[in-house]
């Protein structure tokens, strides 16, 4: 992957699914030129991943969070799993901005430090 950078084929190294402890051994890595730019996790009000947020600025690694309305059809969801969209926490800041549930999730996340992608689907069916 270095060598992508070196080339100017690829400007930043990322990783995805990273915790504190494989940053850390990537960082301390013997011949490191880049250290990765960003991390990519699974990141919503229900998994707030405070910790490896502060963590990832500490080191100057920005947080691009997936999943973050919940992943509500994912294949291992339960029925009495909660719903991030049908929270009334939730419900009540769309509320208050005028937005729907998933509108108000971007600016949550941006105050929290990191950016979001939410899924989305382009089937037919939706």
């Amino acid at each position: 992957m270095e060598e992508l950078v070196d080339a100017g084929m690829v400007k930043a190294i990322g990783v995805s699914n990273f915790n504190h402890e494989q940053i850390e051994t990537l960082l301390k890595k013997p011949g490191l030129k880049y250290q990765p730019a960003n991390n990519q996790v699974e990141c919503h009000p229900y998994l707030t991943q405070e910790k490896l947020l502060d963590y990832c600025r500490s080191k100057g690694i920005s947080v691009t969070a997936y999943s973050p309305l919940g992943s509500p059809d994912r294949p291992w969801a339960k029925p009495e799993d909660p719903s991030l969209l049908e929270d009334p926490k939730i419900k009540a800041i769309a509320k208050k901005h005028k937005k729907n549930c998933s509108s108000g999730s971007a600016p949550l996340s941006n105050s929290e430090g990191y950016h979001c992608y939410p899924k989305v689907d382009y089937s037919p069916a939706h």
